[in-house]
């Protein structure tokens, strides 16, 4: 687990004022590890906007892709590729029409990649915002 917003407080002056503004976000590299260090974040409390509008949550993102498997419109479970015990069920109520028009088009089993989810410490829930249907690699 990556804690981002830590990294940006240690950094340049410019991220330091940045991460003000910005919700707490997480890098995770698979749902395994989100699963075994989900107590451990810290969702937003920022009363400045962009962050404030993300208030009692998180942005999680995942390194390695996932299978998508959907439920009914609103809801699907992601799982990780390499352990069938990493699932997670994910509202699509916030993603946008553009994406769950998308995962609505995809087969069971499809491969998405970059995905990223709003995490609710509280209510545990977790609720998909973006996924990218072709590979896009990060350093």
């Amino acid at each position: 687990m990556i804690h981002i917003n830590k990294l940006l407080k240690e950094s340049s002056f410019r991220d330091r004022i940045a991460e003000i503004f910005l919700p707490e976000q997480y890098l995770f590299r698979n749902i395994m590890d989100f699963i075994n260090c989900k107590s451990k974040i810290n969702p937003t409390r920022k009363i400045v906007p962009m962050g404030c509008f993300y208030n009692g949550m998180a942005i999680i993102h995942l390194r390695q892709p996932v299978s998508y498997y959907p439920i009914n419109e609103l809801k699907g479970t992601i799982q990780d590729l390499c352990c069938p015990r990493g699932s997670l069920e994910v509202d699509l109520s916030m993603a946008s029409k553009e994406l769950r028009t998308l995962l609505g088009g995809l087969k069971e089993n499809a491969r998405v990649y970059n995905s990223s989810f709003l995490f609710s410490p509280e209510e545990d829930k977790s609720m998909l915002i973006e996924y990218n249907p072709i590979m896009i690699s990060f350093p």
